[in-house]
């Protein structure tokens, strides 16, 4: 989490939609907070002035093992290629 106690997705512009993160606000208290790229030489360039984020998209496969909520990912979600199981 960022030094003020909220957690910080970094993230391709677009998905900022509540429909990607009510389960995390009913559960924390509030939706997290967002900062977007358009593209990867904007998101490397935040990255390298010293960004910090607590997510961000990701750059390779998701190891699914690794998820505690792994099963209540949407299946359309689950059944892309970058995720693995």
């Amino acid at each position: 989490m960022t030094p003020c106690g909220r957690t910080t997705v970094f993230d391709l512009s677009g998905y900022g939609d509540p429909g990607f993160f009510n389960t995390f606000a009913k559960k924390h208290g509030s939706a997290p907070g967002f900062s977007f790229f358009a593209d990867d030489h904007e998101a490397f360039n935040k990255l390298r002035s010293g960004f910090k984020a607590d997510l961000a998209d990701p750059i390779k496969p998701i190891d699914t093992a690794r998820l505690k909520a792994c099963d209540e990912l949407l299946p359309a979600l689950a059944q892309l290629p970058e995720v693995s199981s």
